[in-house]
């Protein structure tokens, strides 16, 4: 009995690698390490997808701030394992950016290849990055909008009461 609990319990951890692994990787293939820099985390963290067009390619290893004072602009070092099988979809000269499964899902990181025509990517090779805006930099920028808005609607009101009174051209 505790033979057969045992091997039962072998298969099922095995069974669990297998079937949890980020795109069908398996869990004692090598995979390709590749790095990136961002400017900001944006939330993302060790274990999100790594998407090739959309297709679940890998998985981050780790995020962490870099002491690198070469990346005072872009301190955030991002690790990613990637599976070998994409490898020829994958190129040096790829753009790399965070993104957000739906408005408040969890960050992931998305890999756009479509123009890139350099040589393929090899274990260690860093990837360029490309900011996109969040919500949050669609809320700022829509704060100005909304205050000039507001300083204009006292004005546009001014002159349709002007206008009901009969005063002025347009109001006789």
């Amino acid at each position: 009995v505790g033979s057969i609990v045992l091997v039962s319990m072998i298969l099922l951890t095995t069974l669990l690698f297998l079937m949890t692994s980020a795109a069908g990787i398996s869990f004692f293939q090598k995979r390709i390490i590749v790095k990136s820099y961002f400017d900001n985390a944006s939330g993302l963290k060790a274990g999100a997808p790594v998407d090739l067009e959309g297709v679940t390619i890998g998985e981050v290893s780790h995020v962490e701030i870099t002491t690198d004072p070469a990346r005072k602009l872009t301190p955030v070092e991002v690790v990613m394992k990637l599976s070998p099988h994409f490898r020829t979809s994958l190129h040096k000269d790829s753009i790399v950016s965070l993104s957000t499964t739906g408005v408040l899902g969890d960050t992931v990181v998305d890999i756009n290849s479509q123009l890139a025509t350099g040589p393929e990517i090899e274990n260690g090779d860093e990837l360029r990055t490309k900011d996109v805006p969040t919500i949050q930099d669609v809320v700022a920028s829509s704060q100005a909008t909304v205050k000039s808005v507001n300083e204009i609607m006292p004005k546009i009101n001014d002159i349709v009461t002007s206008i009901d009174n009969g005063k002025g051209s347009a109001g006789k």
